[in-house]
């Protein structure tokens, strides 16, 4: 799969309020996501995550269902997925 573009976003969730970072496929669907609410990091995959109230988008993600939608780079949403996992 092709990667076609990585958003952040606020969100407001069961788990609480924060940030969401998107890594999005050629299809627009979310490949990986990350939040930060409330403090705490939370990541999704297709095939794991790390909260079972943190589950990856089974829909198209557009821009526009983001509130507050950015674009950023690989490299922070990389960062971010990394800190997410706790790898150092």
């Amino acid at each position: 799969m092709k990667i076609k573009a990585y958003y952040s976003g606020t969100a407001e969730t069961d788990l609480g309020d924060g940030t969401i970072f998107v890594e999005v496929g050629d299809e627009d669907y979310a490949v990986r996501q990350v939040g930060l609410l409330d403090g705490h990091w939370y990541w999704a995959e297709e095939s794991n995550q790390s909260d079972e109230r943190f589950f990856l988008a089974d829909q198209p993600i557009y821009p526009s269902d983001i509130p507050e939608c950015k674009t950023v780079t690989p490299e922070e949403f990389e960062k971010y997925w990394i800190k997410a996992k706790g790898v150092v």
